[in-house]
């Protein structure tokens, strides 16, 4: 009587104890027909495919920390970014003393860069006007723990004149950056002009 592995389901000789494919030992007394029966009933792992599958699955644990520690560590850097760094984008408006009209006032900080300008009308109107100012630069020379110090040198073409570096005192309130011009007003937290970051 031909033998048929449980396993497999492979015909085997009637005195092999062990299946020649597979290896798996044999029963003396089995029926064909259970054989072929628990044959058919082999779990599907022992495909390529599904053997795959099993391996993805004894990973994933291990792709969902990995997944969940790079979530982590974006939601810090933004919110780091966002409550604690001064890069960035920061947009205000303040009322010119003699004209009394609105002015917009931008200050964009990444690093050591620094870009002030004024919008009047929706127009950037630049803090040097290019038609007195030439060689204009602007640096971030320094951030400390309540001041900002911007060093601005810009030559007047017409009188001959280097402009003097700005220094701001500042305060971090959520999403808003509140400028002082000076140490004074920053004592009594009268701020010159109160600015929003722009996230976008």
């Amino acid at each position: 009587m031909t033998k048929y592995c449980i396993k497999c389901g492979n015909p085997c000789p009637d005195d092999a104890l062990l299946c020649p494919r597979c290896g798996e030992m044999l029963q003396r007394n089995a029926a064909p027909g259970n054989n072929i029966k628990k044959a058919n009933t082999v779990p599907v792992y022992q495909s390529g495919v599904a053997a795959k599958k099993i391996g993805f699955e004894k990973r994933k644990p291990m792709i969902m920390i990995v997944a969940a520690a790079l979530i982590v560590i974006i939601l810090g850097y933004g919110y780091w970014y966002i409550f604690h760094s001064l890069n960035g984008r920061w947009y205000g408006m303040y009322q010119d003393e003699y004209f009394k009209y609105d002015i917009g006032f931008q200050l964009v900080i990444h690093g050591k860069k620094v870009d002030m300008a004024e919008y009047r009308d929706g127009k950037r109107k630049e803090i040097f006007d290019e038609d007195q100012y030439d060689n204009v630069n602007i640096k971030l020379r320094s951030v400390t723990n309540n001041k900002i110090r911007i060093r601005a040198t810009a030559e007047n073409i017409k009188y001959g004149q280097e402009s003097e570096a700005y220094n701001y005192w500042y305060r971090r309130r959520g999403f808003k950056l509140y400028l002082y011009n000076k140490e004074c007003d920053y004592d009594k937290d009268e701020p010159w002009i109160v600015l929003n970051r722009k996230l976008f």
